[in-house]
């Protein structure tokens, strides 16, 4: 069973530059906005709201974002701890849920945007309790971007890990999310 992990904890289990493949250097995460994002129905929406209405309920939290050596290319990854292990599964489940069942929606950001999204499935293997694998297509009036995201559970721990861009490479990805893994595992020992 893994333990609550503190934020000096989990700062500490963030990659760095030198876990990554080479040609990424240090970025700086984006400061979160207050997207609107709806689905395609209703209902997906109202599910979308549940999860936004439902962040900031870890007990501790850390990010951290790296730049690769193509135009627009990024590796993100962050890190939660919660009190108790029911309310991360629950938590997990219902990402888990939303994406099996909203495979389309949009999102317009602070500054009128929109782009379309869709989710699909992405093969990965198996790390912690639960892992999670999907390849994401964002398309806007300008634009089209491609990430793969990767989700694991560990006890009461979190760790998602997105690479991407214009393109995408599922090898930094695996790379970076191993190392991320083996890092937030020695955190919760």
């Amino acid at each position: 069973m893994t333990v609550t992990v503190t934020e000096a904890e989990l700062n500490a289990a963030l990659l760095i530059v030198t876990d990554l493949p080479t040609g990424y250097k240090q970025g700086t995460p984006d400061v979160d906005d207050d997207d609107d994002t709806a689905g395609d129905t209703d209902e997906c929406s109202a599910k979308f709201k549940k999860l936004g209405d439902a962040e900031d309920t870890e007990a501790a939290s850390a990010e951290a974002s790296f730049e690769g050596g193509g135009l627009g290319t990024i590796l993100e990854q962050g890190l939660e701890s919660y009190e108790d292990e029911d309310t991360v599964e629950g938590r997990f489940d219902d990402v888990l849920e939303v994406l099996n069942e909203c495979k389309t929606f949009t999102d317009i950001d602070d500054a009128g945007v929109k782009t379309d999204f869709t989710v699909g499935p992405l093969s990965f293997p198996k790390l912690g309790d639960d892992t999670v694998a999907l390849a994401v297509t964002g398309k806007t009036p300008d634009f089209q971007i491609a990430l793969n995201i990767v989700i694991v559970r560990l006890g009461r721990n979190v760790m998602s890990v997105a690479q991407g861009g214009l393109a995408t490479d599922t090898a930094a990805l695996e790379q970076a999310s191993r190392k991320g893994f083996e890092k937030l595992a020695a955190a919760t020992e």
